[in-house]
């Protein structure tokens, strides 16, 4: 089975690294259960359909998914609003 990679860059550059341990951790389960999908299943090729979202730790992290890649890539991270 391919490994999927969970990506970032700059876009998390204020995000506590306690904050960013636990985000890997879901996020590669997130993956994981999508690595358990179908490759040609209608359910792995609608994840390419846009930006999904995580709740985690006081902060929203905006993400997508690349099937064919195999990667988990945050494009965006923003603190949320009590």
């Amino acid at each position: 089975m391919q490994e999927w990679l969970v990506i970032w860059g700059e876009e998390i550059a204020e995000v506590p690294v306690a904050v960013l341990d636990g985000l890997r951790k879901s996020l590669t389960e997130v993956a994981a259960a999508i690595a358990a999908l179908p490759a040609g299943g209608i359910a792995r090729r609608s994840l390419r359909a846009g930006k999904m979202h995580l709740d985690f730790s006081g902060w929203r992290f905006f993400y997508v998914v690349q099937p064919e890649q195999y990667e988990v890539r945050v494009v965006d991270a923003r603190r949320r609003r009590a």
